[in-house]
């Protein structure tokens, strides 16, 4: 026994030197940030057992699902850089495409929850209005939560203003002010009314490209409706747990129109889905298609319905599924009325 303390103690001081450095690459490996954010693939989920309607599941009486799908993200340090380097299907992205200047991760994904819930109650909002049902939202502008590094805008806006008009028009929910820069190009200027403590002024921004769409144009800011009321007939809840962002609206309101309208038989195959979804029921945009068709398909979907703005990107090589673009929840609808009652669910889509 003392012989082979011995030996052991003679290798670590003759590689005492190797081991000294080896131990300081791995803690620069491990605490230094790159400054990235490692984007990869994420999970395909089933949502039917997230939602109650009125304190009863949903989705029991289907043999098929809706999916959502989602992206990882990650703050970065160099090792974890270098594997996202390496790996066929990740990718690193600039902090600054997600993170605000003064805010933390943590900060991030909290503000991405909270887009979160906003989503689930637009979700409802379509599915009860697709479903017959009588609904209504209103708000009291579009606050800002966030705006980028690299927005136009960073100079004329911070958080807490409250935008009320855009190009004249009234802006009392976040979705009449995103269908107003949605009629916009990249360097068009946008006149806006904000309110910033209790004082209403005008400011023109510059609107950006999106950096994952540039052809889509945007303001640069993160928003939530400021003091958003839904009067629904139904109490519908939805506990999605840690996930955040705004696209799973889709999943959650072709879910909730199957429950609405059972006779509609939409849900009687395994569909996967990804995009926002406004009060006029219009299926918006989101990032990390590329990523969740591979999801989707490794999940063993059927079907992937994606945001009509978002097909290019779902056109990746290597995976079978069919994926089918729609522009709102009710061309969802048709389509899936027609698909949960045919015999193959592999066929050729025009788009």
């Amino acid at each position: 026994m003392r012989r082979l303390t011995g030996r052991l103690r003679n290798l670590l001081v003759e590689n005492y030197r190797s081991i000294v450095i080896g131990a300081i690459i791995i803690a620069v490996l491990w605490y230094v940030p790159s400054g990235h954010i490692l984007v990869s693939p994420g999970s395909a989920i089933a949502v039917s057992p997230m939602i109650t309607v009125d304190g009863q599941a949903v989705g029991m009486h289907r043999p098929g699902e809706s999916m959502l799908t989602t992206v990882s993200t990650r703050e970065a340090n160099l090792a974890v850089a270098l594997f996202g380097m390496m790996h066929p299907r990740a990718e690193l992205r600039p902090r600054t495409m997600y993170v605000d200047e003064h805010e933390d991760f943590e900060e991030y994904l909290q503000r991405s929850r909270e887009m979160m819930r906003e989503s689930q109650q637009f979700a409802v909002y379509a599915a009860m209005r697709e479903a017959g049902l009588d609904v209504s939202v209103t708000g009291d502008g579009a606050e800002v939560a966030t705006v980028r590094t690299d927005s136009p805008a960073r100079q004329k806006l911070e958080a807490g203003d409250v935008i009320r008009r855009a190009d004249d028009e009234y802006i009392g929910v976040t979705d009449d002010l995103l269908d107003v820069v949605g009629r916009h190009e990249a360097g068009d200027e946008l006149e806006l009314l904000v309110q910033r403590d209790g004082e209403e002024f005008s400011v023109r921004v510059t609107l950006m490209s999106s950096p994952d769409e540039p052809d889509r144009a945007l303001i640069g800011i993160g928003v939530v409706t400021r003091n958003v009321q839904f009067d629904f007939p139904l109490d519908v809840q939805i506990d999605a747990g840690a996930i955040g962002g705004p696209s799973a609206g889709l999943a959650f309101a072709l879910t909730l129109v199957d429950h609405f309208r059972p006779e509609w038989e939409l849900l009687n195959r395994r569909v996967a889905t990804t995009g926002s979804v406004n009060t006029r029921g219009e299926v918006g945009s989101v990032g990390g298609v590329g990523m969740k068709v591979w999801t989707a398909d490794r999940a063993g979907a059927e079907v992937f319905l994606v945001p009509g703005d978002n097909y290019e990107d779902a056109q990746v090589a290597g995976v079978d599924i069919e994926v089918v673009p729609v522009d709102t929840v009710r061309e969802a609808i048709d389509f899936l009325r027609e698909f949960s009652g045919s015999s193959s669910g592999r066929r050729d889509v025009a788009a």
